[in-house]
């Protein structure tokens, strides 16, 4: 089969999946079964839960077990989330969403050695060097033989890189000094700052996500209670993970002979387990937060924490109405590392909603530096004393905690913040777009601190999908075309409605108030009102607590009623208020799961999106999905050397609409 064929091919799987993705007034409702539920519905539980997909036949005989009391629909859903499969494949997803995909800076690719090649190589980091230029090493991965690398790369002595003057210190074990032209730093001792190939350091890299993910494994599959997975000491790491916590050590005592503690990892197993990680100082560790993946996600202090209230509060920055004048007149040029002007800045109005929260909280991680000089702990740098969490602003301090990342751990967990984002990741993986705040509360409800397993929370909010399936795949308005010809108004004059709308739900925070759009006015700018609306519609504002269904049908409607009228008005409700949108996806993760198994492959599915940020809630068949769906099926069934016809097949089973949308209806 030509690549044009398979072009066409996937245009026209594509085009059919694209077109149940639409209005659906002209679709009949989802079939029902007086013999037992759904089979559509139990697909998706089963695909939510394990991100594999059961069979034609499978899913039969579970709807006649159903159907004739055998089983219980309650109790397919514990079988779901008690499988090891939710444990290992899917709870993880739940916490971490896209950090589980990316690579941190912890592994940086700027230590990848090439060799010369032949049976005797030579490494290099460099350029390759002459053969007397060459010396014996014995390299970490293998401390049994010796290989040739070049005296220039290998620099067993050098822990600092050269800087200009007037720079700050740099370790050679650090981002920044990988990159570095001509840092001078070389391998150092067993060669333990670098990797023999790039699938060496990608395997590096992968051990390092794959803490993470057994971490979060180990807790949910003994039903520990969800907080563990932030406060406790221990986590589950290969070997490479935990060659990297000991290359960590050596790059701290600058030791330049530490065969002796490389040699005992021999003893460690190679496919990980649950172990204590060795506290430099009290409360060093704290679960996830001082993992490797997560606390050297990003170098900087404020990336860090700003990782770390996403994945535990669901907080995301707001640097809405922050100016460079605001911070050009603080006190002291940096902000982070040398001087107090984050007090300042964690105070000032606007800023003070997210720094308030990030650099009090980042006071308790300092040990940690900016992975760009050092990529390990530094105890030298961990601050003394008790310190501060804030939440929405300076005027919202939480509690007070010794300076270290497990007592803000403790704190952090102990925050409604953290119920309500736990909940809140669950409740819209399983629900999509169409969870609403009140199933995110019925979630929640069934969190009991310090004794709540993730499983738990899943298992709630799959019995609310069940409740709410056969409202959930309704008929939706089909919008009039719109006519055209007036032009819009650039202004909207405020009438009655929306005055009593913005009054109620918007003026607290937008009366005139410096950094934010005004909605006090007479008249509002055509551009901000369309704006407000798209924000509340999707539950982005009110910030914060996002309208219930009733009450934002009706601010919608006030508006709507007063911008357009006709087909225009009609197409806006379909939009904002009928939620006019493509069917709702399941996570990218699971797609690419679900139809590899579906094309029959049989190797590891390594696939991940570059942009992967998009949250559970706003998963939709898009046609970017959709393409990338197309190009990760095409992989699958060429793996199994399958041409024209066979290819075509294997293309469409793996690219049928349910392996995609969570609710094909």
């Amino acid at each position: 089969m030509t690549n044009r064929r398979i072009a066409l091919v996937l245009v026209s799987i594509m085009l059919a999946a694209a077109c149940r993705s639409g209005v659906h007034s002209e679709s009949p409702a989802a079939p029902t079964h007086s013999n037992g539920p759904d089979e559509a519905l139990l697909r998706t539980l089963a695909v939510l839960a394990t991100r594999r997909a059961p069979t034609a036949p499978e899913l039969a005989a579970t709807r006649m077990k159903i159907a004739s009391g055998a089983l219980s629909m309650a109790a397919y859903i514990d079988a779901l989330v008690s499988s090891e499969e939710f444990a290992s494949d899917v709870a993880p997803l739940l916490v971490l969403r896209n950090y589980l995909g990316q690579d941190a800076v912890t592994v940086p690719p700027g230590y990848i050695l090439k060799n010369t090649g032949g049976a005797d190589p030579t490494y290099y980091l460099g350029e390759p060097c002459s053969e007397n230029q060459t010396q014996r090493v014995r390299p970490w991965w293998d401390l049994d033989v010796e290989v040739r690398v070049c005296r220039d790369s290998y620099l067993p002595g050098q822990w600092a890189a050269k800087r200009p003057k007037g720079e700050p210190a740099m370790d050679c074990f650090s981002f920044g000094a990988s990159f570095a032209e001509d840092g001078g730093c070389g391998c150092g001792p067993n060669l333990f700052r670098c990797f023999k190939s790039e699938d060496h350091h990608r395997e590096m890299a992968d051990s390092l996500r794959a803490e993470l993910g057994r971490s979060i494994t180990h807790v949910v599959a003994a039903d520990q209670p969800a907080e563990l997975i932030f406060t406790s000491n221990e986590t589950f790491r290969d070997r490479n993970a935990e060659f990297f916590r000991r290359a960590q050590l050596i790059a701290l005592h600058r030791d330049e002979r530490p065969e002796a503690s490389l040699r005992d990892l021999a003893t460690w197993p190679a496919d990980g387990k649950w172990a204590p990680r060795e506290d430099l100082l009290p409360g060093q560790n704290a679960g996830l937060l001082s993992a490797n993946q997560l606390v050297f996600f990003s170098p900087d202090r404020r990336q860090r924490m700003s990782n770390a209230y996403d994945v535990m509060w669901c907080v995301k920055p707001d640097s809405a109405g922050a100016t460079p004048e605001a911070l050009l007149s603080i006190h002291g040029a940096n902000l982070q590392i040398s001087n107090d002007g984050w007090k300042e800045l964690a105070a000032r109005p606007i800023c003070t909603n997210c720094h308030a929260r990030l650099d009090y909280g980042m006071q308790f991680f300092q040990g940690y530096p900016n992975a760009y000089y050092e990529t390990f702990f530094v105890p030298a740098q961990q601050r003394a004393g008790t310190g501060s969490i804030y939440v929405r602003d300076i005027d919202d301090r939480r509690g007070d905690g010794e300076l270290n990342p497990l007592a803000f751990a403790k704190l952090a967990v102990s925050q409604p913040e953290f119920k309500n984002c736990m909940a809140g990741d669950v409740t819209t993986y399983v629900l999509g777009h169409r969870a609403t705040p009140a199933d995110v509360e019925l979630v929640a409800s069934q969190f009991h601190p310090q004794s709540t397993s993730l499983r738990v929370l899943m298992r709630t909010a799959m019995k609310v999908l069940v409740e709410r399936w056969p409202s959930l795949g309704g008929q939706r308005a089909k919008p009039e075309p719109s006519q055209p010809g007036h032009a819009l108004p650039e202004m909207v004059a405020v009438n009655t409605a929306m005055a009593r709308q913005l009054d109620e739900h918007c003026l607290s925070c937008h009366d005139a108030e410096a950094g934010r759009i005004d909605l006090s006015k007479p008249a509002l700018g055509r551009r901000d009102v369309v704006m407000m609306l798209e924000l509340v519609s999707h539950g982005q504002m009110p910030k914060d607590s996002p309208l219930e269904a009733e009450q934002r049908r009706t601010f919608l409607d006030s508006f709507i009623a007063g911008i357009w009228s006709g087909a225009d008005a009609t197409a806006a409700r379909a939009y904002y208020i009928e939620n006019y949108e493509a069917l709702p996806a399941y996570r990218p993760e699971v797609i690419f799961d679900v139809l590899h198994r579906s094309a029959g492959a049989k190797q590891e599915n390594h696939w991940r999106l570059l942009e992967d940020k998009t949250p559970s809630e706003q998963q939709q068949l898009s046609p970017g999905l959709l393409t990338v769906a197309g190009l990760a099926a095409l992989e699958s069934c060429q793996e199994r050397k399958l041409k024209g016809a066979e290819l075509e097949r294997c293309l469409a089973q793996a690219l049928r609409i349910d392996n995609l949308a969570s609710d094909p209806r």
